[in-house]
């Protein structure tokens, strides 16, 4: 189980326009579950959304096709009993 998780479903549009909600873009999302998006339009909420989200990536470490990792300027890798957690809301068992 892990101590933090995060996740977030946001398509923000021009400045203006911000699509948050549980909706997966799948049939089974679509027909079976009972998932739901919001369209909002509003400047000020889509400035917010795109604020959380750089500083998100800051805290993120970003993976390549060819394996190599970057680490955002605010990434920290966090240890929390027998877990490895990073802040990004990934978990693993440690190997320690």
């Amino acid at each position: 189980m892990c101590w933090y998780r995060f996740l977030q479903k946001a398509v923000l549009i021009d400045e203006r326009l911000s699509v948050v909600g549980s909706y997966n873009l799948d049939i089974r999302s679509t027909y079976l579950d009972t998932e739901l998006m919001l369209v909002i339009d509003s400047k000020k909420l889509n400035q917010q959304i795109r604020s959380t989200e750089a500083d998100y990536m800051e805290k993120s470490r970003e993976i390549l096709a060819n394996g190599q990792e970057t680490d955002g300027a605010k990434y920290q890798e966090k240890v929390y009993d027998d877990k490895h957690i990073d802040m990004a809301g990934s978990c693993e068992l440690s190997s320690s």
